[in-house]
């Protein structure tokens, strides 16, 4: 991390407001029972090695970029939806043990849901859903950061078909459509990588392979629908896009006029077979 930087350019202006620094967290996906199925102390040191690693590397992260928000993009727990609400308790009192905030009272921590955290499309778990919305808020909502919009969509749930569950989003979007009085670039946040042609190359940061191409199975999907996705930038106009579950870097362009870029974050856990990344928003 200290080989890093934020990011800076000379033709920012920044007479306006002072950069504003987001952190982004994808995928921390604590290892539990349901990761790889082992027992005993091989399990033990499938979770504790983890764990050391995320704790460093999220103390580190405040130290040394000591970001102005922090935004967690989905997949907090492995098994975070297949839990009773007793072990659930067990696994939040270890996912907030090593994700404690340095600076609780300045530095805002926002979170995204994901697949692991309450299932997808049509199978979701309605007691892992309220679950999440009763300890982490909102799973659809507009913040501004920086002279930013963030709009966080769940398209976890949006991918399914119980329209109760999907009003909540559905009424954020169409407020936005019509919302002429927020003049602020917009970002979104999904924790599903949006559609994209088959093999549409990820760019040359991407660790394994070259594509995020689609696919399902058990309570997962690489992709959400194209018409989802259309549904989005059409409706939100991003200038830009922020995704996780992939676990490994994809940056693509979408081709909108402007294009929209989109940037698949890596997952902050090794166990997860990649890397962290932070990303910036810079003055606009």
């Amino acid at each position: 991390m200290r080989k890093c930087s934020w990011p800076y350019d000379a033709h920012w202006d920044t007479s306006l407001a002072n950069p504003f620094r987001i952190a982004l967290i994808a995928d921390p996906q604590i290892i539990d029972n349901y990761s790889y199925g082992r027992t005993g102390i091989l399990q033990r040191i499938s979770e504790v090695y983890p764990d050391m690693y995320m704790r460093k590397n999220w103390i580190n992260l405040q130290n040394i970029f000591d970001p102005d928000a922090i935004i967690f993009l989905g997949d907090l727990m492995d098994g975070g939806r297949e839990w009773d609400d007793d072990k659930w308790e067990e696994e939040f009192f270890r996912y907030r043990h090593l994700f404690l905030p340095k600076k609780p009272t300045r530095t805002p921590i926002y979170y995204l849901v994901g697949n692991h955290d309450i299932g997808f499309g049509d199978n979701i778990i309605p007691s892992a859903y309220d679950r999440f919305r009763r300890i982490f808020g909102k799973t659809n909502y507009n913040v501004v950061l920086g002279n930013h919009s963030i709009i966080v969509i769940d398209t976890v749930t949006l991918s399914g078909s119980d329209e109760p569950l999907k009003e909540e989003a559905i009424s954020l979007i169409e407020k936005l459509k019509n919302d002429s009085s927020n003049n602020f670039p917009r970002i979104l946040m999904t924790h599903v990588p949006l559609y994209r042609p088959q093999n549409t190359d990820c760019g040359p940061l991407r660790q394994n392979g070259h594509y995020i191409n689609q696919g399902s199975g058990y309570q997962y999907q690489n992709l959400i629908v194209e018409s989802l996705s259309n549904f989005l930038l059409d409706h939100i106009k991003p200038i830009l896009v922020f995704s996780g579950d992939d676990h490994d870097y994809c940056e693509i362009r979408h081709e909108r006029v402007p294009e929209v870029i989109e940037v698949s974050v890596n997952s902050f856990s090794f166990a997860m077979t990649r890397v962290s990344s932070i990303k910036p928003l810079q003055p606009t």
